[in-house]
């Protein structure tokens, strides 16, 4: 008898334990396909067969006989561009699940273009994907694009400067497939023979043929940027030079490995280059995006004294939201 009420009182308290698992269990509910029983209730498709991205979203359709885990991802036959979009649910028909022409850039740094794009759809518990493709006509474009680099001209209109002691170089590569956008890239590359860090300037004049109401908020600019090399850590300190004398600058550190993707409002801007350096003023220290003038990138190397080899990619200016409103 004692026995029985040891073992009672042993399931008593497992069973316990287990329901009080259960009930503090915190994570994202885990919806298996019973492969047996599964079905289509309404087929795996697309909402446009032909898409202006810059104009609508992609939906889906798609319904299913039970609640199960679904990802549906988006690759660029040509670009090599890839987005995941997952849920929990009998149908992706849903209007929160749709696609902006956006990347994620988890596996790969590329943007879509204009091509076709194959949708995937993946259920857990199932072997057998469900495809779909579709062509983008068009993307979300920017509304100042500064240079895509992917051919000479478009380097043209850009400039160099730098310290008589120092070396520095820009060039334009065309032909380099792997880069976020397109084909081409611009390759700075520099040493700091003077030890002050600085090892030159590249730069475009006349940024000014966008919507030139654009509020400090509104104003985003974009860039796709990779540090080449492990030895130093580079710095690249981005400037916009207003009419009336402000210059006001992002300091992007280069601390990583790979391209990365840039953004940011003009808001965030906080060092005013002619007033908190000294560089003399005429402007009245007031962020204004509608009065910019002039875009340079002025590259340092860490330590002084040191080299430095940048890529860049793709650096533009869109009003109302960034250029790639990815997840990470």
């Amino acid at each position: 008898m004692k026995t029985s009420h040891i073992i009672i009182l042993i399931s008593t308290l497992f069973i316990a334990s287990c329901t009080k698992y259960k009930e503090d269990f915190i994570g994202p509910k885990i919806a298996i396909a019973d492969e047996g029983n599964f079905a289509f209730i309404e087929t795996f498709s697309v909402e446009d067969s032909m898409i202006d991205l810059s104009k609508k979203v992609q939906r889906f359709k798609g319904k299913f006989s039970q609640e199960v885990n679904w990802t549906i991802k988006l690759t660029g036959q040509k670009s090599k561009a890839e987005y995941q979009i997952s849920g929990t649910s009998s149908s992706v028909s849903d209007s929160i699940y749709s696609w902006d022409g956006s990347s994620d850039f988890t596996n790969i740094i590329k943007i879509f273009d204009k091509e076709k794009v194959t949708a995937e759809l993946s259920i857990l518990g199932l072997s057998k994907k469900e495809t779909v493709e579709f062509q983008v006509e068009n993307t979300y474009q920017p509304n100042f694009l500064l240079s895509n680099f992917d051919d000479n001209s478009s380097f043209s209109n850009w400039f160099t400067s730098i310290d008589e002691t120092d070396e520095f170089s820009a060039t334009n590569i065309t032909n380099d497939p792997t880069v976020p956008q397109g084909t081409g890239y611009v390759k700075l590359v520099g040493k700091d023979n003077s030890n002050d860090f600085f090892t030159g300037n590249f730069g475009v004049n006349n940024v000014r043929p966008y919507d030139q109401k654009a509020t400090n908020d509104d104003f985003y600019f974009n860039l796709f940027v990779k540090r080449n090399g492990s030895t130093n850590t580079s710095q690249l300190e981005i400037q916009f030079a207003e009419f009336y004398g402000d210059t006001w600058v992002k300091k992007v550190p280069l601390d990583f490995d790979g391209w990365k993707y840039i953004s940011f409002p003009y808001s965030e801007l906080t060092t005013n280059y002619s007033k908190d350096l000294g560089a003399g003023a005429s402007g009245a220290g007031i962020k204004e995006a509608n009065l910019i003038n002039s875009i340079s990138m002025l590259s340092s190397a860490v330590p002084s004294g040191g080299n430095l080899q940048i890529q860049i990619d793709y650096p533009c200016i869109t009003l109302g939201r960034p250029l790639i409103q990815n997840k990470n």
